[in-house]
């Protein structure tokens, strides 16, 4: 008669056990990789954001000129500020100001797809 009670795993345990330890790792890579992907995602759009804010500064500083300009920038942004006259949202009072409006428009190639993040505004002009 064969005791088995040695206290050890059989083959057969342990590789249940492998099979279990692979699938948790494997589930955890794809977790990390993905966390990754989309933090650098989050630092592209935040850097894009910056580009378009300040971009958005610049052009309500420089008065109300109608005007459309495009730049590519050193970090692979493509930056687009559009202004032009919007008088058709308020009725015309001689002697008050005109609005006008501001688009900022930046893009950028990841990792072979087109993303872009748009700013808009309306302000008048303060000349009259």
């Amino acid at each position: 008669m064969y005791n088995q009670d040695s206290g050890g795993f059989t083959l057969l345990e342990v590789l249940v056990a492998l099979v279990i330890l692979m699938l948790a790792a494997g589930s955890l890579t794809r977790t990390l990789v993905t966390g990754m992907t989309l933090s650098s995602r989050a630092v592209r759009q935040t850097a894009a954001l910056e580009v378009a804010r300040n971009a958005l500064a610049v052009a309500e500083g420089s008065g109300a000129r109608p005007a459309s300009l495009t730049t590519s920038l050193e970090n692979g942004f493509e930056r687009t500020v559009t202004v032009r006259a919007r008088p058709d949202l308020v009725v015309p009072v001689a002697g008050y100001p005109t609005p006008y409006e501001i688009d900022v428009v930046v893009g950028w190639d990841e990792g072979g797809t087109p993303r872009s993040l748009a700013l808009s505004t309306l302000r008048f002009d303060a000349r009259p």
